[in-house]
């Protein structure tokens, strides 16, 4: 049995053709992915808009992906995974291109920020903005 079938039953999801395709996709690249990645591969080609949004809202409403914040109009989506928990990104502002950085020393920093306004941290979203080695070198 493929990873993704396993995925989509221990979410009590269909498993179908076109959401087993989807989630290998996400699984082989492991990375944050946008429409515009998507609409590049072969996989968009053969299924409709309209499935691929569902798909993907389907995946994020079982807690199968996330959505990750961009410096463009879309969103991007990335696998959640109990190998990486907690994680920020950097965003290229010229490329659009998204990158995991799975560190983060500032927990203890934002749980007493957060004391001293009298609140209990229960977490955080980071990200961050610059430019990829690519277009730096541009």
């Amino acid at each position: 049995m493929k990873k993704s079938e396993a995925i989509l039953r221990e979410k009590r999801l269909s498993v179908t053709k076109s959401r087993v395709d989807l989630l290998e996709l996400f699984i082989k690249k492991n990375k944050p992915l946008s429409i515009i990645d998507f609409k590049k591969t072969k996989l968009f080609q053969e299924m409709n808009e309209s499935s691929f949004y569902r798909n993907v809202s389907k995946f994020e409403e079982a807690d199968i992906i996330r959505s990750v914040p961009t410096a463009n109009e879309y969103h991007s989506y990335e696998l959640v995974s109990d190998d990486i928990d907690h994680h920020h990104h950097i965003v290229c502002t010229s490329c659009k291109s998204v990158k995991c950085l799975t560190e983060c020393g500032l927990d203890k920093s934002f749980i007493n920020m957060a004391k001293k306004v009298g609140y209990s941290l229960g977490g955080h979203s980071l990200e961050l903005y610059g430019l990829c080695p690519k277009c730096k070198s541009k």
